[in-house]
């Protein structure tokens, strides 16, 4: 097939014999599984930007993985990072250890543990960085030189998430079909190049970043060493795990975007990593790119950005990180991840599910983690995506309590919170509507042992004493104060953070008396109310006095402290 437009390179679809052009030797290509004309330009495309003097290309990453392996005889023993890509998991437990190899698995992002497991057998360390999905950052450098005080022990950096970005790469190349793959190409390379930081093999699947289009399958192995480039040439060819020639022209197209790519994923993923971490419905965020990663430094030291990968943990439980998977709209569930549009997946029950499960709980892969691909569409309709699809899984406020004004479903106010989800955000949201039977003062008391116990931060303070002056017409003489973590931003407008202060009282939600009191123990150095005159300020005329909670229950300092 001819070259067609502006074409990166020749598109030779042929997948039969090519036509030699001598008897007696072998000249040129004489059969596309060992090589043909566009799987070639897409090669050397790629080993430029790794900086390395070879690039062979695979039909999946994980061909690319069973390539390297192959390298190895049986009794050899493999090292494998503890937290990466499930079907290189797999791989290594289901099939390489059937077939004689050794394999452990090991922290490799705590160097003194790859050094205490590299024994005389070992012959392959296999790490990733970023690791998937839990985003540890290994130090390449400081691996490479543990891993080269042994003799004969390669090791093979996954760079799949990182992608070949960033930093200004010189290139000499005087062949045609070199220059027509890189035209319309801005030189770069990787966030970080292994190969430079000590690795002897760098690969990737291409599937993700480097193709870009979620419209191939395909793996890259990148070396600097003769030797080591024949031996995988030779199993490229024998094993015939070759990617097809359309394939290669549809990756080297890709290449001609990743660095606008790369840099709009990094933009989006900073911003939803921002975004998650302020979320009180998010528990933990994991992204290299915010100062909270425990090794944001040495992403600093070791590359010039991150992908747009981001994990993080839902707060609740297995049912709450599926439903917020379920009402994602911008973001599609699935596996895959690099490509344009953005996916979310649930990395215990789908990417990692081979993982045995004693595994998944020691690495942190639990029922409430969520893996995000975060893609190129416009950055504000990514949170505004994640942001409903949160309050869609945790904080639904009760309509059961708040339309059944005759009978409560819950034995006691904190069966009600933890059954709706409420206790996870850190708020206490309480209806106190006058009449309802059982919800009094005294059902409150199970909260105290409940909220004591560290369930909440404590930021605020909310009396529930208006619920018994609802039912009686008077504040009991002990009043019970709970403090809650003071993060009113959703669902109603009138609790926001900048109107706590410490004569802030009476809060209306829809056309409900709550008679919610609400204090910020932190804007006050005693802590108290004033007056409460200036609580009317925060009302409306259908809220009525005589349910707010008198100032009076909150005048001490040891009030507070309750």
């Amino acid at each position: 097939m001819a070259n067609q437009g502006a074409a990166p390179c020749p598109q030779r679809v042929r997948n039969g014999n090519e036509v030699s052009e001598g008897v007696c030797g072998k000249q040129g290509y004489e059969y596309s599984r060992s090589g043909n004309p566009t799987r070639n330009c897409l090669e050397k495309a790629v080993a430029m930007l790794d900086g390395a003097k070879y690039c062979l290309a695979y039909a999946s990453g994980l061909a690319a993985t069973l390539n390297i392996t192959h390298l190895l005889k049986a009794g050899d023993m493999i090292i494998c990072m503890d937290d990466v890509y499930g079907g290189t998991n797999r791989y290594f437990r289901k099939v390489a250890m059937k077939m004689g190899l050794n394999v452990v698995f090991v922290d490799c992002a705590k160097i003194e543990c790859l050094e205490a497991a590299i024994t005389p057998e070992t012959k392959l360390v296999w790490i990733e960085t970023p690791t998937n999905p839990m985003l540890k950052i290994i130090d390449i450098q400081a691996c490479a030189d543990v891993v080269h005080k042994h003799k004969d022990v390669l090791l093979v950096v996954d760079n799949t998430f990182m992608s070949a970005y960033f930093q200004p790469v010189w290139i000499a190349c005087n062949e045609p079909e070199c220059t027509k793959a890189l035209i319309g190409l801005i030189i770069f390379i990787s966030f970080q190049r292994p190969l430079s930081l000590g690795a002897d093999i760098c690969m990737y699947s291409a599937t993700k970043y480097m193709n870009g289009h979620s419209d191939v399958v395909m793996g890259l192995v990148s070396v600097n060493c003769d030797d080591l480039y024949e031996r995988l040439k030779f199993l490229q060819n024998a094993l015939g795990a070759v990617p097809s020639p359309f394939d290669c022209y549809l990756c080297s197209r890709g290449l001609k975007t990743l660095q606008i790519r790369m840099k709009q994923h990094f933009h989006n993923a900073l911003a939803v990593a921002r975004f998650l971490e302020s979320n009180p419905r998010v528990q933990k965020v994991i992204f290299p790119g915010l100062p909270s990663h425990p090794q944001h430094e040495l992403v600093k030291r070791q590359c010039t950005g991150c992908p747009g990968m981001v994990t993080f943990y839902i707060k609740g439980n297995l049912e709450n990180a599926a439903t917020f998977l379920k009402n994602l709209k911008v973001f599609a569930l699935a596996e895959s991840l690099g490509g344009y549009e953005s996916l979310a997946e649930h990395p215990a029950i789908m990417t990692h599910s081979s993982v045995p499960e004693e595994d998944r709980e020691a690495l942190g892969i639990s029922d409430t983690l969520i893996r995000l691909s975060v893609g190129l569409e416009d950055e504000e309709d990514l949170l505004e995506d994640l942001d409903q699809a949160l309050k869609a899984a945790i904080c639904r406020l009760a309509p059961a309590v708040a339309t059944d004004r005759d009978t409560l479903k819950y034995k006691d106010a904190s069966e009600w919170c933890q059954r709706n989800g409420e206790w996870q955000l850190g708020i206490l949201w309480i209806y106190g509507f006058s009449g309802v039977k059982g919800f009094n003062a005294s059902r409150t008391d199970a909260l105290v042992p409940w909220l004591s116990g560290g369930q909440m931060n404590v930021k605020g303070i909310i009396s529930l004493a208006h619920m018994e002056k609802s039912r009686t017409g008077s504040v009991p003489a002990t009043s019970h104060v709970f403090c809650s973590q003071a993060s009113f931003r959703n669902h109603h407008a009138p609790f926001c953070g900048d109107m706590f202060c410490p004569t802030a009282l009476g809060v209306r939600l829809g056309r409900s008396i709550l008679g919610v009191a609400a204090v910020s123990a932190s804007t006050s150095p005693t802590g108290t109310i004033r007056d409460t005159a200036q609580v009317a300020k925060f009302t409306e005329d259908d809220v009525h006095a005589d349910s707010l909670v008198s100032a009076d229950v909150l005048n001490t300092k040891e009030n507070v402290s309750k």
